[in-house]
């Protein structure tokens, strides 16, 4: 932004409004994009989550055939249909699953926003220092 408000004043004032809009449009642009693009990722990785959990529970499992007997018993005052009950601990688990689907799917999109994050500033870095050894050595070669 200061690289470009230098830019805009070394040609003029007048194109100060052309800047201005260019940058806004940009931001706006540039936000839209990501958060579709981090929505459709968390979409993704939830998915696959909740399939890699669901290929892991087993009815035959102990865990998981008490994790239904317990959200059975959890709606056990007020249903009093043996298959409802069974059907609503099923209900239960399963939206369990999904809320730690959704979790760890959000666990990787903000892992690769970090990464993303310090990729850029690595890259940042990187051109900062690169301008300041072309300046050194044109400032070299012009004293020499």
């Amino acid at each position: 932004m200061t690289y470009g408000i230098k830019r805009v004043f070394e040609k003029g004032s007048d194109h100060l409004v052309s800047m201005i809009v260019l940058f806004s449009m940009t931001q706006n642009v540039g936000g839209l994009a990501g958060s579709a693009l981090l929505g459709s990722y968390q979409t993704i990785q939830a998915r696959a989550h909740a399939g890699a959990l669901a290929e892991h529970m087993l009815a035959s499992d102990p865990q998981v055939e008490e994790r239904l007997q317990g959200g059975a018993a959890a709606v056990s005052s007020s249903l009093t249909d043996p298959m409802l009950r069974a059907a609503e601990g099923a209900a239960q688990l399963g939206q369990s699953m999904t809320r730690e689907a959704n979790i760890l799917a959000y666990n990787d999109v903000f892992r690769a926003v970090g990464i993303l994050a310090v990729l850029s500033a690595i890259y940042i870095a990187y051109l900062i220092l690169l301008y300041g050894l072309r300046r050194r050595a044109a400032a070299a070669g012009a004293q020499s």
